[in-house]
């Protein structure tokens, strides 16, 4: 039976100590966790990793979309009963230092293509978010995995403090990011399609705050949408217009995110409070075909 998690940080687990136990600041949440990761063990990072791939796989997780920042998740999930990919993410601000990455990424595809598990699990690449990447940067990442039919995953309009920074309006994290070019008043899903960073390879994960325009680009860019109901409650983001996914048939998965933002990987906790949390409007049989159905990776 298919089982997908579309959306994890393995490399997190060891930091469930952050997770709140009710909604938190985002901005407080980031600050924290860029602090704890300024200071973790990377022995630690390994065993708390690997003892969350094996719940995965004792709690029945067939597919998985992983984001991997240091590179230490792509052996074990290779080496996994898991099928899905693994997403090796790129955030700096610096062109140079974002394109160095990049070629790193690219040398790291083509040694796992050749493993004997290629096909079961593939290598993505994932841009952080459009604020914490060059726009040059992530045209060129577009462009390349287009033409070597490689997925992408961006996390995007997660928090209002995002959507305010590319609507140039108030933001908490504008003092983070002073040089960064947006020439226009947009959404972050208006910026990423004047870039030409949107098309069927790419995963959007949260996409909270949407919208009539977003919807109409992300539908007819062919993107698939990745919900984290629980995280974007605990980490103070709102709801997602689930709704209006679904009536658009904009393909949509669940994923449980980090135990740093989220209290368990079993996606089907994930069912439960998303059934709640959209007010019941979504039936639980619904809910249950987000989980039971590969990552579409048929492009590849």
């Amino acid at each position: 039976m298919i089982k997908t998690n579309a959306h994890t940080h393995l490399e997190l687990s060891g930091l469930k100590d952050l997770c709140p136990v009710t909604p938190l600041p985002f901005i407080q949440w980031v600050m924290a966790l860029t602090q704890a990761m300024n200071h973790i063990d990377l022995s630690a990072i390994i065993e708390k990793m690997s003892e969350s791939i094996d719940y995965l796989e004792k709690t029945n997780t067939s597919h998985i979309c992983d984001i991997s920042s240091i590179g230490l998740s792509i052996q074990p999930l290779f080496n996994s009963n898991l099928r899905g990919i693994v997403f090796l993410e790129i955030l700096s601000l610096d062109s140079r230092d974002a394109y160095i990455k990049f070629e790193q990424i690219k040398v790291k595809i083509k040694k796992f293509q050749k493993h004997h598990n290629w096909g079961k699990m593939i290598i993505g690449i994932s841009i952080h978010s459009p604020f914490t990447c060059p726009p040059d940067v992530i045209s060129g990442i577009t462009k390349w995995t287009n033409e070597n039919k490689i997925p992408i995953c961006i996390h995007i309009s997660e928090s209002k403090d995002e959507q305010n920074l590319f609507l140039m309006k108030p933001s908490g994290f504008k003092e983070y990011f002073l040089n960064l070019k947006i020439i226009n008043k947009t959404t972050p899903i208006q910026f990423m399609e004047s870039i030409h960073a949107l098309s069927k390879n790419v995963f959007l994960v949260h996409c909270v705050h949407l919208n009539d325009k977003d919807i109409s680009i992300i539908k007819k860019r062919g993107c698939s949408v990745i919900h984290c109901p629980r995280s974007n409650y605990l980490l103070n983001n709102n709801r997602m217009k689930i709704d209006k996914i679904l009536s658009n048939n904009i393909p949509l998965f669940l994923g449980t995110d980090s135990l740093a933002s989220s209290p368990s990987l079993d996606i089907n906790d994930e069912v439960d409070f998303c059934y709640d949390y959209h007010d019941k409007k979504i039936s639980k049989e619904i809910l249950m075909g987000l989980i039971t159905k590969p990552i579409d990776f048929s492009f590849n």
